[in-house]
């Protein structure tokens, strides 16, 4: 058993929380500091300028957050867990070191040394020596970290989490009239909603739940497909279990091949519609265990065609959700092979 401090989001909607709650069904003490309550003390300005500058302008703030947290815990630390990591410099880490005389790991399953977020994690690239390990998602992403000083690197599958992605027992498809539900955000520069505004051109059923999107050029033509904002906790796997079909989106500015929703999908017992990548194809079997397209016309009709099938709709989402529970790429089996990669060297 091992007494980790967390250093990340403890919202029940993020992934973070995830992480952290996978930690402590493996037996650990996790004891979380929440960076939200820094930077939610900031106006729209500030906010605006702290994601352009690394988050620099709040360095004393956190510092002292840290060093508060710190006055309360009684408790030796034998790892601190820093969950994304763009808030802390290696002022920060050195003295959670010295203080705690521990490990220090950094887990980030973004992409801080790619083109989208630069500006965001330029203190966490800084970070980067000053830390015992650094896990990633994508193998570029440790390649390039390692050439920006890291000390050592770990890349990890993307996971869905045993407890909040777990399937309902309930019929796949009931209570819902849409043939295909997207559930995520309007990323500016990614080019969402005008893949969104060409599924429903061409006549397909679809309801959105996210948030951003009344900001998007294409707002009135999405307007009467947006349901509501985003879903968490169980109204996030209850609707994607509900839903005959679950799109998944990649950002291409993030070098995505796949994604969380791609996992998350299936877990959930839903039918996962993603792009056609190497990847996807590398975990799930296209037309067995999930549809992967290359445009929004092949999109559409993959969707027609199973929408006409309610047998092998129904097939292709138990196979996916089979396929996922046999992967180990749960959570807890994550945190378990970051923990053990942490701890033997």
């Amino acid at each position: 058993m091992l007494n980790i401090l967390f250093f990340g989001s403890d919202s029940e909607s993020s992934t973070s929380r995830h992480r952290a709650d996978a930690l402590r069904r493996l037996g650990h003490n996790v004891f979380v500091l929440d960076p939200i309550l820094v930077i939610s003390t900031r106006n729209r300005l500030q906010s605006y300028i702290d994601y352009r500058t690394g988050f620099r302008l709040l360095s004393a703030h956190f510092l002292i957050f840290i060093k508060s947290f710190l006055q309360q815990l009684n408790t030796p630390i034998d790892i601190v867990w820093i969950d994304r990591g763009e808030y802390l410099s290696s002022t920060h880490l050195n003295f959670l070191r010295t203080k705690l005389n521990c490990r220090l790991l950094l887990f980030n399953i973004d992409d801080p040394l790619g083109p989208r977020d630069w500006l965001c994690f330029t203190t966490l690239r800084r970070a980067l020596p000053a830390y015992d390990l650094c896990v990633f998602v994508r193998q570029e992403t440790s390649l390039e970290a390692l050439a920006a000083g890291a000390q050592r690197v770990l890349t990890v599958n993307r996971s869905y989490d045993e407890i909040y992605h777990k399937r309902q027992h309930i019929t796949q498809g009931s209570g819902l009239h849409k043939a295909l539900t997207f559930i995520g955000t309007n990323i500016p520069g990614e080019g969402r909603a005008i893949f969104l505004k060409s599924l429903i051109r061409l006549k397909l059923n679809l309801a959105i739940y996210g948030d951003g999107w009344k900001s998007c050029n294409e707002w009135q033509s999405l307007m009467a497909s947006c349901i509501g904002s985003s879903l968490t906790l169980s109204l996030y796997s209850d609707t994607i279990n509900r839903s005959y079909i679950s799109l998944g989106l990649l950002s291409h500015r993030n070098r995505d091949l796949v994604t969380t929703r791609s996992f998350e999908i299936p877990a959930s017992a839903g039918l996962l519609c993603a792009e056609l990548t190497s990847e996807h194809q590398l975990f799930l079997e296209h037309g067995v265990e999930a549809l992967f397209w290359s445009n929004a016309e092949d999109c559409v009709e993959q969707c027609r065609f199973l929408m006409g099938n309610p047998l092998l709709r129904d097939l292709i989402a138990f196979n996916g959700h089979q396929a996922i529970q046999k992967m180990g790429l749960g959570n807890e089996d994550i945190c378990r092979q970051i923990l053990d990669h942490l701890m033997e060297h």
